[in-house]
C-alpha cells in the first residue's frame, strides 16, 4: 500500500477510444485535439493519454513518410513519361524524314 502511494497504481486497462481518420496529418493533428479534450473532460486520465500520444506522433511519421515516398514515385513516373515522348518524338521525326527522302 504505501509503495503504491509513492510509485502509483500499477493496474493499466484497456482503453477504447476512437482516433478517428489517421491517415493523414490532418486526421492525426484531430486525433491528438481529441485526446486533450477527454483528458480535459475527465474521459481519460492524464497517464492514458500520455501513453496515446507516441501512437500520434509515430502516425505522423509514417504519414510524412508514405506522402515522400509518393512524392517520389510521382516524380519518377513524369521522367520516364518525359523520356518516353521524347522517344517517340524522336522516332516520328525520324519516320517523317525517312518519307521524305523516299
Amino acid at each position: 500500500m504505501c509503495l503504491e502511494r509513492v510509485i502509483g497504481s500499477i493496474n493499466r486497462r484497456p482503453v477504447n477510444f476512437d482516433f478517428g481518420d489517421v491517415n493523414s496529418i490532418a486526421g492525426l493533428v484531430y486525433a491528438h485535439g481529441c485526446i486533450i479534450f477527454a483528458v480535459g473532460h475527465g474521459e481519460l486520465t492524464p497517464e492514458e493519454a500520455n501513453a496515446m500520444l507516441p501512437l500520434i506522433l509515430s502516425g505522423i511519421k509514417s504519414v510524412r513518410i508514405a506522402e515522400n515516398n509518393q512524392k517520389r514515385i510521382n516524380t519518377s513516373i513524369a521522367t520516364e513519361l518525359a523520356v518516353l515522348r521524347m522517344t517517340a518524338s524522336s522516332i516520328a521525326d525520324d519516320d517523317s524524314q525517312e518519307a521524305q527522302e523516299s
